[in-house]
């Protein structure tokens, strides 16, 4: 099916969180960075935040980035300077969401943790706009790993969805293998740090992949 179909016939949206609704990246490698500074840890780059952690949980990340270190001590800082920040929503995204959420089941998937998500949430009041949500310690598994999705079909069968009258929305490639290795209908937004190009190379179709929520909005009318 063309991007249009998929969104009119999906019952469901299932969007990712970080980068596909909210620019997290960019706060998120600053207040690492303030925190290994105060640790006499390394800083880090975008490209190696990229090519280290996209689509990872924190802890995962955290792991590759500064092995054999405290990991509770290194969160306890970085999350105060994280919340020190602003959140900003990506662009068209809150328009998006809200063509959407009254006529269709409404939920974000991602491999944050519940705490640090309903917090998020709340900052940007969109508690409202969703009907569930699945995170790591929800399901107990990560993305893109059979057991998140056999989670979420289940929640999904207690709104009476099947899998197949569902779609995806994510920025990385993670959520697209993800959907793809899971059979779920999946739609690439390039707000992230993968290009157009990785998905490509993964073999989602070029048409399926999109710039921004805008594009979406218009794939409506």
């Amino acid at each position: 099916m063309g991007l249009r179909e998929l969104l009119i016939n999906a019952r469901a949206l299932l969007l990712d969180f970080d980068d596909t609704i909210v620019d997290t990246t960019t706060i998120t490698i600053e207040a690492m960075n303030k925190t290994a500074v105060e640790m006499g840890l390394r800083e880090i780059t975008k490209q190696e935040f990229a090519r280290t952690c996209l689509g990872l949980r924190f802890r995962r990340c955290f792991e590759l980035l500064y092995p054999n270190q405290d990991f509770d001590k290194f969160f306890e800082r970085y999350y105060q300077h994280y919340l020190n920040q602003n959140l900003e929503l990506k662009p068209y995204a809150l328009d998006f969401i809200e063509r959407i959420y009254k006529d269709k089941l409404v939920a974000i998937i991602t491999n944050r943790s519940s705490g640090t998500l309903k917090k998020d949430l709340k900052r940007l009041e969109l508690e409202p706009y969703f009907d569930f949500f699945i995170t790591h310690d929800i399901a107990r598994a990560e993305k893109p790993n059979k057991a998140y999705y056999q989670h979420l079909d289940q929640i999904l069968l207690r709104y009476g969805v099947l899998r197949n009258h569902a779609l995806i929305i994510g920025d990385s490639v993670i959520d697209y293998l993800g959907a793809k290795e899971n059979n779920y209908d999946f739609i690439a937004i390039l707000n992230g740090l993968n290009s157009k190009q990785d998905f490509i190379d993964h073999g989602l179709n070029e048409d399926l992949i999109v710039d921004n929520f805008l594009c979406l909005i218009k794939a409506f009318d």
